[in-house]
């Protein structure tokens, strides 16, 4: 059986993230690097596929006040994306 992390994201996470974050835009897209589907959300106008990290990407960032999404939805985002 494949884990979580394995599979990807699923529409079930799009539907779930979507409907408590109705602000948002999140959707699911493959990457170039990864044949796994990511589940990714735009924000000021930047696709973000790891809420737990800014650019450069080794900054940690408070998800809540850099996206407003909770910490634990912001590392199941990235737990699904594999970051």
């Amino acid at each position: 059986m494949l884990t979580k992390l394995m599979q990807g994201a699923t529409v079930e996470d799009l539907t779930r993230f979507n409907a408590k974050y109705p602000g948002k835009r999140f959707y699911i897209a493959l990457s170039d690097d990864d044949d796994l589907p990511q589940l990714l959300f735009v924000h000021d106008g930047d696709e973000v596929h790891n809420p737990l990290a800014s650019s450069p990407p080794w900054v940690t960032v408070d998800p809540e006040m850099e996206y407003g999404i909770a910490r634990e939805d912001a590392e199941t985002i990235a737990r699904i994306n594999g970051c």
